[in-house]
């Protein structure tokens, strides 16, 4: 395979704190050799035939960004963004009459995806606040059903607040984290699995007190039963 992949980056520094940026790319996807190989799934009763023709996606993403940075450490970084794919990789039915992952034609995705930090110096000494949140949606036509769809395994939203205290002098720290609910779609043939995720909330402790080595004990799932 052979692509030309160009990219297109402007940015303005509107000030001291604030950058704009603004970036035009394209990016060629990955294959590896499961992408070719036939497959089967006896507990899911799912057989998925090779296809030695796939080739490549490949996207053009547009894109700005505003990135802000105060003083004290305080920063917000936001970026909106549009991406046309083409040659997606979707499972259809194959010529052979069998199910199979296969280039399927176009798509366009879209978002949000922004990064805040916020110490928290102020109410708790070493404190600092993380927070991440993405936000997807798509448009693909279905080949199969004719409808139009998200992508498979398009997550949304995806967002996680992570809370850190570094006691330096005690050399230890502490922290949590929190993921809200999200959901999941992956698509075949036939069928379509949707993962529905509920919160996630984890929590750690982590200290080089001891022959100076970094030991880290974490609790995931907190409060989960499955």
């Amino acid at each position: 395979f052979v692509f030309v992949k160009p990219s297109l980056a402007l940015t303005f520094q509107a000030s001291d704190a604030l950058q704009l940026r603004a970036g035009l790319r394209r990016t060629v996807g990955q294959l590896d050799f499961s992408d070719f190989a036939a497959s089967a799934d006896a507990e899911d009763d799912r057989l998925l035939a090779g296809n030695p023709d796939l080739g490549p996606d490949q996207t053009w993403r547009a894109s700005l960004t505003g990135d802000l940075r105060l003083k004290g450490g305080y920063a917000l970084n936001v970026q909106a963004f549009h991406e046309w794919r083409e040659d997606v990789l979707e499972q259809i039915v194959l010529p052979s009459g069998v199910p199979g992952l296969a280039n399927a034609g176009s798509a366009r995705v879209w978002g949000i995806e922004s990064e805040a930090a916020v110490p928290l110096t102020g109410l708790l000494k070493g404190g600092l606040l993380e927070v991440s949140a993405d936000f997807r949606d798509a448009a693909f036509t279905d080949r199969i059903t004719g409808q139009s769809r998200v992508v498979t395994d398009l997550t949304n939203p995806e967002i996680a607040i992570d809370f850190r205290q570094d006691l330096t002098e005690a050399r230890f720290a502490w922290g949590a984290r929190y993921e809200p609910p999200s959901r999941t779609t992956t698509f075949f043939a036939s069928e379509e699995i949707i993962d529905r995720r509920g919160r996630r909330i984890a929590a750690f402790v982590e200290t080089t007190r001891f022959f100076g080595v970094k030991m880290k004990l974490e609790v995931r799932n907190i409060g989960q039963t499955r």
